[in-house]
């Protein structure tokens, strides 16, 4: 979100918050429905059974090797949550996306975050699936 929404919404003195966004996609009849930090872009919807899980997306690659490559890295570095590598389609390419997660909330991903830094990983993406 911009910072002049944050402040509409309230949520600019605590630096992150979870809102809720509706995007309208003309390809479908009904809004999608996305969770979003407020300086991330807009992840996937809550999980089936509506227990949503709060992850922190590290590296998105065409390939699986690379991939593997940092998951490997961060496994070693004994992150709170696991990492996870998903397979997937972006504009009709390959993606292999490198999560760490469940978290169990904003501030734990913040911490994460914090120490990803000291790995030359910098704004890895919230995700809300």
């Amino acid at each position: 979100l911009s910072y002049a929404a944050a402040v509409k919404l309230g949520i600019q003195r605590h630096g992150t918050g979870l809102v809720e966004i509706r995007a309208l996609d003309p390809r479908q009849p009904e809004p999608v429905t996305r969770l979003a930090s407020r300086s991330d872009p807009p992840p996937p919807g809550p999980a089936p059974g509506g227990r949503a899980e709060l992850w922190l997306q590290v590296g998105a690659f065409s390939s699986r090797y690379n991939a593997e490559r940092l998951g490997d890295r961060l496994r070693q570095a004994a992150l709170p949550g696991d990492v996870h590598i998903s397979a997937g389609y972006s504009h009709q390419q390959p993606v292999f996306r490198v999560r760490i997660g469940p978290l169990a909330d904003v501030e734990e991903a913040d911490r994460v975050s914090e120490r990803l830094a000291a790995f030359g990983i910098q704004d890895p993406h919230v995700v809300i699936d």
